[in-house]
């Protein structure tokens, strides 16, 4: 049985990716400080004793997404550089500790594929105010490709997506009612993506139907 972690799987788009790979018969291992067995993706030594845990207990990993994450707003100058510290932590350092195992473990097994959730910020500033968002973003895609031209010799893929207005608790617990109608109407669709619809792309990037993608950044936004 195909074995895949999936960071940030208590909510949102973690949530739906952990939901929609047990559905097809993975084995799904769910990381997130909001489980009741949490792991704090910021914090090296959590991460390693996780690792480890995970293949004492299934002897492989095959999959790993990383869908953590954390959305930060307000202007230069008034975001304090604890917040920039800990945006960074989340959205990027997370995701270097994780991959830390997972590419080295693939290597060996001489198969596996990695996907990281970026984000429409990495690719065109957003109209809030989010710098730290978008520089912790736009390191995902560059690490993305990194990873994937490390991994590729090894038979190891990595690839990302970028959401764009994705309806999670992550944005509906920040954002009002009307900012929420805006978004959606940007979007070419004309509405808000689903969290479902993000981890539909999540599998594909993971299923041997993409076994000739690497280094790429599919956009998941509506148009």
């Amino acid at each position: 049985m195909s074995v895949t972690i999936v960071t940030g799987a208590a909510s949102g788009m973690g949530a739906a990716t952990a939901e929609l790979l047990r559905a097809e018969g993975r084995a799904v291992i769910g990381w997130d400080r909001a489980l009741d067995d949490p792991v704090e993706l910021t914090d090296a030594a959590a991460v390693e004793a996780a690792w480890s845990r995970a293949v004492a207990e299934h002897g492989r990993v095959d999959g790993l997404v990383n869908a953590a994450g954390t959305w930060t707003t307000g202007a230069l100058g008034r975001v304090p550089l604890a917040e920039w510290e800990r945006t960074l932590a989340v959205n990027l350092t997370a995701l270097f500790l994780t991959c830390s195992h997972a590419l080295p473990h693939m290597a060996e097994q001489g198969r596996g594929a990695i996907v990281n959730v970026a984000s429409l910020a990495a690719l065109r500033a957003p109209k809030v105010s989010s710098a730290a968002y978008a520089a912790s973003k736009g390191g995902v895609l560059a690490f993305t490709r990194a990873v994937a031209a490390e991994g590729g010799p090894y038979g190891v893929r990595c690839n990302a997506v970028s959401p764009g207005a994705i309806e999670t608790p992550m944005l509906t617990g920040t954002v009002d009612a009307e900012t929420l109608a805006r978004y959606g109407e940007q979007a070419a669709l004309g509405r808000l993506g689903a969290a479902e619809e993000v981890a539909a792309a999540i599998r594909f990037l993971l299923s041997d139907a993409a076994s000739f993608v690497n280094g790429a950044n599919l956009e998941v936004t509506g148009g």
